[in-house]
């Protein structure tokens, strides 16, 4: 159990500081986004969901394809979706 944290613990060092920035600071974003659309307001949701499409603008609109409602589904769709892209865009700029 303890070698197990000591190499995740180990890896997390290893991460470069603007992918972890990313991670944390729209990690926050999305748990937030979550939070607000269990209000179980049809609005605040919805709303959450296109803030997430638009932070993660142009990848995240696929999730409109999977769930259209405003739904937690659709809010953790764009919020994933949208993760994924900023990672992707921070690995390649810290590859230069």
């Amino acid at each position: 159990m303890t070698s197990r944290f000591l190499k995740l613990k180990l890896a997390y060092r290893n991460v470069n500081p603007l992918i972890r920035k990313i991670t944390i600071g729209y990690g926050v974003w999305i748990a937030l986004s979550v939070l607000v659309t269990n209000l179980q307001t049809d609005n605040i949701s919805i709303g959450a969901h296109l803030a997430l499409m638009l932070t993660g603008f142009p990848a995240a609109l696929l999730s409109l394809f999977c769930a259209l409602d405003g739904s937690v589904l659709a809010v953790i769709l764009a919020g994933g979706m949208g993760l994924a892209q900023w990672l992707g865009v921070a690995y390649l700029f810290t590859r230069r």
